[in-house]
């Protein structure tokens, strides 16, 4: 993008950047690039940009200026603005590192605080998971204090416009404070920037009882502001008391009973009244007695400064029996572990799942006892299809944590996606338990549902989660998926439209939407969708690659290929994985040994790609080449040692073909890498049958029906062993259980049970 004049020129020039990014990878200035848009607030827009040079991820928040601004208070609010730089480093601030001048507008670009489990700021734990308690709290409290005090040491006295929205949370510990200041230079310059479309909970131009202009948001302001009072600590303390009641609360409702009927005025001047009235609605919280002097009508029975209600919070926290922590951190304190945290988090926003694990990984080995580390890799590997990997993290971090519902239903989403329906179950009936308003649980809820069939459940369920958030781009995607097994598919491509409204460059509801136009004839419209796709990820060939193989997948291989063909171009050092890529393409349009011959050339490049070899022993497998396919899966076990998938496949390989010794070996350690597995829990049983172990074959298949019950083979061959063995009850027992869920039996099996139950008359 080319320099734009010089400020000097400004009352000349109308250029700007443009009004919105019309890709990832829009060119923001000289030397950072748009990755996506995070979201609009009162002052600006905000994307989650790459700084180039450095590779680092910032957040950058373009403020426009009017066109009709006038140039000299354009610098003057510049010159303002820049002084929040001044801020330094704290760990409790969102660091700015940079002010940026394009055309008439303003571009303030910052620390990038990535979401931990969907949440970025206070406002999303409250509405979205609820997932906190009175200990974190109290930690963000203090933490809020801390960093207050260091603003008034650098001679930042208020911030103006404290809310959730505006305190943001690292790695679900860490409170971070937003946009410190920015209010104050927009309230001397009110004239400078267009107006944003306005809601409750944006920055308000307000006009106070004496004419003079001041900001904050209706709900928040501290009443003295309204009276021609100056902004201080204690109007600070004000905003950070309604924060606090509804942390207590889990809820945004007003401290004073008042509803939000449309219009932000009438709402202001309603909470104004009723806080003057100091008409606080009760709360039980520790923290109850500062909450009431934060809320105190007059400032100065509040607390004096942030020190004092800093010691008031540890009383608080002291005298409910838990242990006070203190922050001291000095001007220039990096969290350097928790920067890797977010840092994975961040790639991992942006799709780059490989980039991501190799920095969580880091990360774990160097603190491997931490929740936040365990967690955020386990969502990564989540993303990368590692499910299994990605299960046994989250049960790690719930293990250290476990009051925390991220971890919980982290694996419940993992067990679901392995057909784990009752552990995923368990998981969210937990979470559910606890905190009833979590919005994640309320939608992996509903996906349940849906698996069980019950598709109206499902989407009570979705529908209550998009009432409390109607721009629930998760949501909005979900309603469509059961919509769509509902047979109602214009609505379906209707919410799916919604979806790609909401956040445009999110990539599953794009993909979905593309799958389900072309399973219903519309496959130019899909073929559109896939190439704005291309057009939108061109920076990423890790996002590319996904939508390649999602091509492949429904419908769409020749296009496909040819994705894959310029992927291993871009970069040849992915040359292997893109010949298997190609290869699975080859494979689901039939043609079968064209995918063989890709596969071995993927072997040709890197005869230790474990993947190719994994594709080679399924074609083998499917050819009824069973030799030869279980050593192409010892092979693959041989390059990727800790893949559970790949064990299980080598053990059932090894069965089919009664090699039972080295079944068992690979049997054993899938079950060790992950104990959940129903059918390699099968497989081994099968095994211990050969080898004459039929008592502890039973004892094998009595897990695998406790992790499904509706396990019908595993029942019907524990029936048969516990005959052999003269166990006639549970030998009845497992009969019934088999033919109560014989429908996922095929004829001959269903044929064998009934003559079994008839022959020693299991009735």
């Amino acid at each position: 993008m080319e320099n734009d004049p010089s400020l000097a020129d400004e009352r000349n020039v109308c250029r700007g950047l443009p009004a919105t990014p019309q890709a990832a990878g829009w060119k923001l200035l000289d030397d950072y690039v748009v990755r996506r848009r995070l979201g609009e607030g009162g002052m600006g827009e905000v994307y989650l940009v790459e700084h180039t040079p450095s590779g680092d991820l910032r957040a950058a928040k373009v403020m426009r200026s009017r066109a009709d601004a006038d140039a000299e208070d354009i610098q003057l609010f510049r010159q303002e603005a820049r002084a929040l730089l001044d801020l330094g480093r704290h760990y409790f601030h969102v660091h700015l590192h940079e002010l940026r001048i394009h055309g008439r507008d303003t571009v303030i670009v910052m620390e990038y605080v990535a979401p931990t489990s969907g949440c970025t700021t206070i406002e999303d734990w409250i509405v979205r998971t609820q997932d906190y308690n009175d200990r974190i709290i109290g930690v963000w409290a203090v933490q809020f204090c801390v960093a207050m005090e260091h603003a008034q040491i650098h001679g930042l006295l208020a911030h103006r416009d404290v809310k959730p929205n505006n305190l943001l949370v690292n790695s679900g510990v860490f409170l971070k404070v937003a946009d410190y200041g920015l209010a104050l230079a927009t309230s001397h310059y009110p004239g400078i920037l267009q107006e944003t479309p306005r809601a409750l909970r944006q920055l308000q131009l307000l006009q106070s009882a004496d004419g003079r202009s001041t900001v904050g948001t209706p709900g928040y302001i501290a009443p003295e502001l309204c009276m021609g009072g100056k902004a201080s600590a204690q109007s600070d303390m004000f905003s950070f008391g309604v924060v606090l009641w509804q942390l207590a609360t889990r809820s945004l409702e007003s401290p004073w009973g008042v509803r939000f009927e449309g219009n932000p005025m009438a709402y202001h001047a309603q909470t104004i009244q009723r806080a003057l009235a100091a008409s606080v609605l009760p709360v039980d919280s520790p923290f109850a007695e500062v909450i009431q002097r934060c809320l105190a009508p007059s400032p100065v029975t509040r607390y004096k400064d942030f020190a004092q209600m800093r010691e008031a919070l540890k009383q608080c926290i002291r005298a409910a029996g838990m242990v006070p922590m203190d922050f001291m951190v000095a001007p220039g304190f990096r969290g350097s572990f928790e920067d890797y945290v977010n840092r994975g988090q961040a790639y991992l926003a942006l799709g780059e799942c490989n980039r991501a694990i190799r920095i969580l990984d880091q990360a774990v080995r160097y603190q491997p006892d931490s929740p936040a580390a365990l967690l955020a890799r386990a969502e990564a590997l989540m993303e990368r299809g590692k499910t299994t990997a990605a299960l046994r993290d989250y049960v790690a971090a719930g293990q250290l944590d476990p009051q925390a519902d991220a971890p919980v239903l982290g694996a419940a989403s993992a067990a679901l996606a392995l057909n784990l329906v009752a552990q995923s179950r368990a998981g969210v009936d937990l979470v559910l338990a606890r905190h009833p308003g979590n919005l994640e649980a309320g939608l992996l809820n509903a996906r349940l549902l849906s698996e069980q069939g019950d598709e109206a459940g499902a989407l009570v369920q979705i529908d209550q989660v998009l009432a409390k958030e109607p721009r629930n781009a998760r949501g909005l995607e979900f309603r469509a998926m059961v919509l769509w097994r509902s047979g109602e598919i214009e609505e379906a491509i209707k919410h799916l439209k919604r979806s790609l409204d909401v956040d445009p460059l999110v990539l599953s509801p794009r993909l979905r939407l593309a799958q389900l136009l072309t399973e219903h004839g519309a496959r130019d419209e899909a073929a559109a969708l896939y190439n704005a796709a291309r057009h939108l990820f061109a920076h990423s060939p890790e996002v590319l690659n996904e939508v390649a193989a999602h091509m492949a997948e429904y419908g769409h291989s020749h296009e496909a290929i040819d994705l894959f063909e310029t992927l291993a171009q871009i970069a040849p050092e992915s040359r292997s994985i893109m010949l298997v890529n190609i290869g699975n393409a080859q494979n689901r349009s039939g043609d079968i040994e064209a995918a063989r011959q890709s596969f071995l050339q993927a072997l040709g490049v890197q005869p230790q790609n474990a993947l190719a070899h994994r594709r080679l022993g399924d074609l083998d497998t499917d050819a009824n080449n069973l030799g030869i396919a279980a050593q192409h899966y010892a092979n693959a076990c041989r390059y990727d040692p800790d893949n559970a998938e790949v064990h299980a496949l080598a053990g059932a390989a090894f069965l089919n073909i009664q090699d039972i010794k080295r079944a068992v070996t690979h049997l054993t350690r899938a079950l060790d890498l992950f104990p959940g597995q129903p059918r390699t829990l099968y497989n081994l049983a099968v095994a211990k049958v050969m080898t004459g172990e039929e008592d502890s074959a039973t004892q094998t298949l009595q897990l695998a029906v406790q992790l499904e019950p509706t396990y019908a083979r595993a029942w019907y061959l524990k029936a048969h062993l516990e005959i052999q063995l003269d166990r006639m009850q549970k030998a009845t027992a497992a009969a019934h259980a088999a033919r109560t869920h014989s429908a996922s039996l095929n004829e001959d099996e269903r044929n064998n049970l009934e003559s079994l139950i008839a022959a020693h008359r299991l009735a």
